[in-house]
C-alpha cells in the first residue's frame, strides 16, 4: 500500500557533510563585509601635533589603552610609541581606550632616541614620568603653551 503522506523526506546532512562556509555560501551572509583594518598606522613624526604623549616600557595593551583614553580626554591626540609598544596597540587596547585611539594620531619611533632628538630640535619640551626619581616633575612654563611631550 502506498503511504498517503507522500515520499520520505531525504535525511539532513550530518554536520560532517555540511560545509564549515555555508553561512557565507548564499543567503545574506553572502553579502556581508569581510574585511581587515590595518591600525594604527604610522605617521611622519612631523605631522604630530603637541602635545604629545611618548609611550615607552609599557608590556599590557590594559594599560596602554588606559592611558590612552585619560591622554585622549586631557588634549593628547599625538602618540609616539616604541617598538614594544607599538606591539601592544591591539584590539585589547583599543577597548580599554573605548575607541578613543581611533581619534588619535601615532608614530612608531624605531629608534625612540631620534625621535626624542628630532622632537627637541621642533622646540617641544620632553618631560619623563618614572617612578624613581625623588623630584617631582614641575608645571611646564609659559602657561597655555602646548609644545611638550610626556
Amino acid at each position: 500500500l502506498p503511504d498517503e503522506r507522500g515520499p520520505l523526506p531525504e535525511a539532513e546532512a550530518t554536520s560532517e557533510e555540511r560545509s564549515p562556509w555555508r553561512r557565507y555560501e548564499g543567503g545574506s551572509a553572502s553579502s556581508s563585509c569581510r574585511f581587515v583594518v590595518a591600525f594604527p598606522v604610522s605617521k611622519r613624526l612631523s605631522d604630530l601635533q603637541p602635545p604629545i604623549l611618548v609611550l615607552d616600557g609599557l608590556g599590557s595593551s590594559h594599560n596602554i589603552g588606559q592611558i590612552l583614553r585619560s591622554a585622549y580626554h586631557l588634549g593628547v591626540t599625538s602618540v609616539i610609541a616604541s617598538r614594544a609598544a607599538w606591539a601592544n596597540l591591539n584590539g585589547r587596547a583599543c577597548r580599554v581606550s573605548m575607541g578613543w585611539l581611533y581619534w588619535m594620531d601615532f608614530h612608531l619611533a624605531d629608534p625612540l632616541s631620534e625621535a626624542l632628538l628630532e622632537m627637541r630640535a621642533r622646540g617641544i619640551r620632553i618631560y619623563a614620568a618614572e617612578n624613581h626619581f625623588p623630584d617631582p616633575v614641575a608645571p611646564h612654563e609659559p602657561a597655555g603653551d602646548r609644545r611638550w611631550a610626556l
